[in-house]
C-alpha cells in the first residue's frame, strides 16, 4: 500500500504540484492506491476491471465463489472516478481477462476446457446484466459523456499477443451465445502470435449472429487525432511576420 501510495504521490506531485495543494495530491494518491488493494497476482487468477455503477459487491462475491470451486481467484479493480482520454474507445467499461497461461492450457490440453467454460459463464453473466446499461465517462477537460456500457473479454494468447472481444447483441439465446464465444477461442488459436508486443487486436463479437468483425483501430486513432488537430486553434503568425519584416527594414537602413 505504502509503495503504491508513494508511486502515485510522486507522479501526481510532478504533474500537478504547481496547481494542486499537497493535501489534494495526497488525497488522490490514497484514492488510487486503495483501488489496488483488491488486485492479485498469481497463476490461478482471473482479472476483472469494472465500474461500481454496473456490478455490485454481491456480483463480485458470486464470481469469487464460483472461481473458488475450481481453486481459482478473482482479482478485481474498480476504475470508477478515473479520468480517461478518447483512446478508451478501445477498452471496455468492464473487462474480464483470460491470462496467457490459461489460454495455452485450454488450447493444448483438452482436460483444461473447464477453465474456458468458467470464463465463458462469468462473461455471459456479466454481459446479460450490463448490455442495456449506460455509463457516464469523465473526460480530461472535466466534461461528462453518456455512453453504452461495454464488456470486453480480453484473451492473452502469449506475452506479446492479446485479442479483445467486444461483445454485442441482444443475448436472445444463451446456448447460441456460448457457441459464439467458442468461435472466439478458435479465432485466438488461429491468430498469429506477435513477434513484438503490439496493441491488442480488437474484434466485435455479435452473440446473436455468431459474427466476428476485426476493427481497424489504427484507422480510428488516426481519424480521432486528426479531429483533435482540427479543433486546436492555429497559432497566429501575422504579428511575428510583421516584426521580422520590420527588423529587415531597419537593417537595410
Amino acid at each position: 500500500m505504502d509503495d503504491r501510495f508513494n508511486e502515485y504521490y510522486e507522479t501526481m506531485k510532478t504533474a500537478f504540484g504547481k496547481s494542486l495543494s499537497d493535501e489534494a495530491i495526497r488525497e488522490h494518491a490514497k484514492f488510487m492506491a486503495d483501488k489496488h488493494l483488491t488486485v492479485k497476482r498469481g497463476e490461478n487468477v482471473i482479472h476483472l476491471t469494472y465500474v461500481k455503477e454496473l456490478l455490485t459487491i454481491d456480483d463480485i462475491q458470486s464470481f469469487q465463489e464460483e472461481l473458488a470451486k475450481h481453486s481459482l481467484e478473482l482479482s478485481y479493480y474498480d476504475k470508477s472516478g478515473i479520468i480517461t482520454n478518447f483512446f478508451d474507445d478501445f477498452t471496455g467499461t468492464i473487462e474480464l481477462v483470460f491470462a496467457a497461461k490459461f489460454t495455452e492450457e485450454v488450447i493444448n490440453h483438452v482436460a483444461s476446457a473447464y477453465l474456458w467454460n468458467i470464463f465463458k459463464n462469468i462473461g455471459l453473466r456479466i454481459f446479460k446484466k450490463v448490455k442495456d446499461k449506460k455509463v457516464y465517462k469523465q473526460g480530461m477537460n472535466g466534461s461528462t459523456e453518456e455512453r453504452d456500457a461495454t464488456l470486453f473479454l480480453v484473451i492473452r494468447k502469449d506475452e506479446t499477443t492479446t485479442i479483445d472481444f467486444r461483445l454485442t447483441g441482444n443475448f436472445v439465446d444463451e446456448d447460441l451465445a456460448s457457441k459464439t464465444l467458442d468461435k472466439a477461442l478458435e479465432f485466438v488459436k488461429e491468430h498469429p502470435a506477435n513477434i513484438y508486443p503490439k496493441r491488442a487486436t480488437l474484434v466485435e463479437l455479435n452473440l446473436d449472429h455468431q459474427k466476428l468483425s476485426v476493427i481497424d483501430t489504427d484507422a480510428i486513432i488516426a481519424r480521432k487525432v486528426e479531429e483533435q488537430r482540427s479543433k486546436t486553434p492555429k497559432k497566429m503568425k501575422t504579428s511575428s511576420s510583421k516584426k521580422t519584416g520590420n527588423r529587415k527594414k531597419k537593417r537595410r537602413n
